[in-house]
């Protein structure tokens, strides 16, 4: 079995386990941190935190929470997905990630036309 990372874009539920953990027991900000909210879903990881937060609201990670991330703005990103199931919000990071990704790899193209 692969070891799971904050680095696979792939793994959208490892990271907002990471986040959640950090969070939840008050750990420092680190690179790793960060990553989970970098691989073009972050709306996504800070929706999933907030339908955690708000299943457990007497919890470490809902009395936590808006000491780390922007409270107005997950809890809009929550509302526009908070209709999707698990694994919706899953396959909804998935595309984002996608989305994300062509964009960048059109900007990219074209600073090399550019260069050229």
């Amino acid at each position: 079995m692969a070891q799971r990372s904050v680095y696979n874009s792939e793994d959208f539920q490892y990271r907002v386990d990471f986040a959640a953990n950090v969070i939840s027991r008050m750990r420092r900000v680190t690179r790793n941190f960060d990553t989970c909210f970098e691989m073009y879903d972050g709306h996504a990881v800070a929706a999933a935190l907030i339908r955690r937060a708000r299943a457990n609201s007497a919890g470490p990670l809902a009395k936590n929470l808006p000491k780390y991330i922007s409270e107005t703005l997950a809890v809009k990103n929550y509302e526009a997905t908070k209709h999707l199931t698990r694994a919706g919000l899953a396959e909804y990071a998935a595309e984002l990630r996608a989305e994300g990704q062509r964009n960048a790899n059109e900007v990219f193209a074209q600073l090399r036309e550019r260069q050229n």
